[in-house]
């Protein structure tokens, strides 16, 4: 129930009772390009005035927003509450506030919950006059600091984008639930199946005594590990310090499956565990999701991690199996399709562009998109169905600033195997290591990723204080103490601070540009469909990193995917020069993978 709206500015404000007065004469200041609405989490009055009044806000700057680029990264408040006192010293949190004769509490707005047809009090009236001047006040402290770190470009992109996710959320997306509930059956036969051959393989080895194991135990299926001599044991690098190796045991997926191939019950087991996720996670409980006015899901859109991207949540639409069962039960309804198109090779082309890697390029301009083969070739003069997969796994490995030690885990080889294979793929690729290190030396620099080229968002690192210290520490020791050899737990601790820096440094400019690339794509096409006077016709229902997904009247798919394609190579061109970004587009009657 929408009670009531607040208009003004720090010198006059408006508190307006909806339930007995239109607003329908203020709509065009609501709705104007040129009148800048401010505030904190306008997406909630996005569309709380969407919904109730059909009236959609334009030309919105979140303050919260703004902070939270200003701050990203560090893991600060963005609340009203948070950037008062940050700015203005004024705590909303106590009687501290002294704008009126009279103190108005935090907790006043509880009050609104149980307001039904009553009138607004007066303290209502003064908190809801506090959202106006307080946001007023901050307003030019804000602009100031985003303007001296450059952050102008990012704060119009998201203030942009905050009305997509506005109105994403607001769609939400229909899901066929009996089709849903068939999938859920199937995977509930297949986990019965995979248990009975589980149950087989015991007994074939003599095993019966784990007959009847909880195979999500982890205690008892590391017992039955340890007696198939299945490597269960790793390095707690929690609680390891220097060169006091501490271990503990895991069977987790991740680390099971790399010995898949050398143990006959691993596939058996790693099948149980997904088709069980599968089940717990999506299955029947799943379907509360579903608004059951509108019948279709909302999930709800944090707008900004720490690269860039967004993450979704209530429920996570990002997590939905890429599975063909799953994202089928996703349709579009009687009349409608689905226009889906996502980028091709996004972190490969951007990587490309920024490295001015000269291979990686040509192959961007004149070859297939098929990056893996192309490591595979540089690497090895030919592709072999042996050596993609070793390629497939470095491009990810290498540009995620993975080490000697991580691929030796991760490919089960020797770690002088690995590195051997970290070497073959620079020479593959000469001008990404020295890329690689430019970034890094940036990151332990400055104390701050810049995520992309073009809206120079940054990333603040949390513990980059602490590592400056523990840095300044040892190089105070060896310049005034060179005997003195340094306890191996400062060494710990400043390799590992500095080895996360340096990973983030190489892979958060990849993520960030992609999570940016795509933000911006979106905006290009809500902008082309209310162009084209389609707004009522067409809407983005989902959007997955580098995948944007539209549903739209039937009637209009097919001009409307040229246009959908068109703005994200768009986007695309902004923020990569060196390289074309090609953007695949399907049009499908349910959500393809």
């Amino acid at each position: 129930m929408l009670i009531s709206i607040q208009l003004g500015d720090k010198d006059r404000q408006f508190v307006i009772d909806t339930r007995y007065v239109s607003i329908g004469p203020l709509a065009s200041i609501l709705s104007s390009t040129k009148i800048v609405k401010l505030g904190v989490n306008l997406k909630f009055d996005y569309k709380m005035i969407k919904h109730h009044l059909g009236i959609e806000l334009n030309n919105i700057y979140d303050i919260g927003l703004a902070e939270l680029i200003l701050t990203n990264g560090l893991n600060k408040s963005w609340s009203l509450a948070a950037i008062a006192k940050k700015y203005l010293d004024i705590d909303l949190n106590t009687k501290q506030l002294s704008l009126w004769e009279s103190y108005v509490s935090k907790d006043t707005v509880k009050l609104y919950e149980n307001l039904k047809y009553e009138n607004l009090t007066l303290d209502l009236i003064k908190y809801s006059a506090t959202d106006i001047i307080i946001p007023s006040l901050i307003y030019p402290k804000i602009l100031k600091q985003i303007r001296e770190t450059n952050q102008a470009k990012v704060i119009k992109l998201e203030n942009d984008f905050t009305t997509i996710v506005a109105k994403w959320e607001l769609k939400g997306i229909y899901l066929d639930a009996d089709k849903w509930l068939n999938v859920l059956a199937d995977n509930k036969l297949e986990l019965s199946k995979v248990e009975q051959q589980l149950n087989l393989y015991l007994i074939s080895q003599k095993l019966e005594h784990y007959l009847g194991i909880n195979w999500n135990s982890s205690k008892q299926v590391s017992a039955l590990f340890k007696e198939l001599n299945i490597p269960i044991q790793v390095i707690d690098s929690k609680n390891s310090v220097g060169d006091i190796k501490v271990y503990k045991n895991t069977v987790g997926q991740a680390h099971i499956k790399k010995f898949k191939s050398k143990f006959d019950i691993l596939p058996l087991y790693l099948s149980y565990k997904n088709l069980y996720k599968a089940i717990s996670t999506y299955g029947f409980k799943f379907l509360s999701n579903v608004n059951p006015i509108s019948n279709r899901i909302h999930t709800d859109i944090y707008q900004i991690k720490s690269t860039g991207r967004i993450s979704s949540s209530s429920p996570n639409l990002q997590n939905i199996p890429r599975t063909a069962d799953f994202r089928s039960c996703f349709i579009a309804p009687k009349g409608k399709t689905f226009i889906i198109c996502d980028y091709s090779a996004q972190e490969s082309r951007i990587l490309a562009d920024y490295a001015k890697e000269p291979a990686m390029i040509d192959f961007a301009i004149n070859g297939d998109g098929d990056f893996h083969s192309l490591t595979a070739k540089q690497m090895y003069g030919e592709v072999t169905p042996e050596n993609r997969p070793i390629a497939k796994m470095l491009n990810f490995a290498i540009a995620y600033g993975a080490s000697a030690h991580k691929i030796s885990d991760q490919a089960q080889i020797p770690i002088k195997q690995a590195q051997e294979l970290i070497d073959q793929f620079f020479k593959a690729y000469p001008v990404l290591k020295p890329y690689f290190e430019k970034v890094q030396r940036h990151a332990l620099g400055k104390g701050y990723h810049i995520t992309d080229a073009y809206t120079k968002r940054r990333c603040y690192i949390e513990n980059f204080d602490k590592y400056k210290t523990v840095e300044a520490y040892i190089k105070h020791y060896q310049n005034y103490y060179p005997s003195i050899k340094l306890p191996s737990k400062i060494w710990s601790i400043y390799f590992k601070m500095k080895g996360e820096i340096e990973r983030d440094s190489q892979n958060y400019p990849i993520q960030g540009t992609g999570g940016s690339m795509t933000k911006l794509a979106a905006v290009l096409i809500d902008k082309a469909i209310i162009k084209l006077g389609w707004k009522e016709r067409a809407y983005i229902v989902n959007i997955i990193h580098d995948e944007i997904v539209v549903e739209c009247d039937t009637s209009i798919a097919n001009k409307l995917s040229k246009i959908v394609s068109k703005c994200m190579q768009e986007a695309g061109k902004i923020f990569i020069k060196s390289v074309p970004m090609p953007a695949e587009v399907h049009i499908s009657e349910f959500w393809k993978k």
